[in-house]
């Protein structure tokens, strides 16, 4: 009677632990098949921090962007751009936007839909991560302190369509907004990323 007990008690165990591997794989592959917005085969990532007693806010930019560059010359590498945070891992910088022009102007970007992020980019990142571009452009040698130029941003479609709402994607470039203490204008809309792993909406400026 007690081996009979002791086999029937393993036999549940043994039952209990399939299930949990089977509910374990099933929401794997749930996970596997969320819609983050961004290229995750063949994508390699890594970070770089740079000491701040050595690198002021100049030197850290140039820097990024040297290496962005020098990576891309790396035989099979298709393209490479750095983030300061990367898509799908949580907020960082959830800084208010306000709108300075268009229908809103004067108004602060509405987050009760999705949350609001800032990303600081370099080099082709929006190539990298396969984020398309819905109109305008991405950033290039014209912008950045270096070239006397305004600051500018680029924004995801989620965002042009809450804070310029009726507002085609074309009209949403050269409008301002400001966001970080910076005035900026923006000069391209791109797709949409996720906040997180289970696909959580987010409205983007970079």
């Amino acid at each position: 009677r007690i081996r009979g007990a002791l086999a029937a008690a393993q036999l549940a165990l043994a039952l209990t632990l399939l299930a949990g591997a089977a509910i374990l794989l099933a929401s794997l592959h749930r996970l596997q098949q969320v819609d983050l917005g961004v290229r995750v085969e063949r994508v390699l990532t890594f970070e770089v921090n740079l000491p701040t007693s050595r690198y002021d806010e100049a030197q850290r930019a140039s820097f990024q962007e040297e290496l962005a560059g020098g990576l891309e010359t790396i035989p099979g590498v298709r393209a490479a751009g750095g983030i300061s945070r990367l898509p799908a891992t949580g907020s960082y910088h959830p800084w208010n936007t306000q709108i300075r022009t268009g229908p809103l102007a004067g108004r602060t970007v509405d987050r009760s839909r999705f949350a609001m992020q800032q990303r600081v980019i370099s080099g082709n990142l929006f190539a990298a991560f396969g984020i398309p571009l819905l109109a305008g452009r991405s950033f290039d040698g014209r912008d950045g302190a270096g070239a006397g130029a305004p600051d500018r941003a680029v924004v995801s479609a989620n965002f042009a369509h809450a804070a310029f709402p009726g507002v085609p994607y074309e009209g949403v470039l050269n409008q301002r907004i400001a966001a970080g203490g910076r005035e900026l204008e923006i000069i391209g809309v791109v797709g949409n990323v996720a906040l997180d792993v289970y696909g959580a909406p987010t409205m983007v400026v970079y």
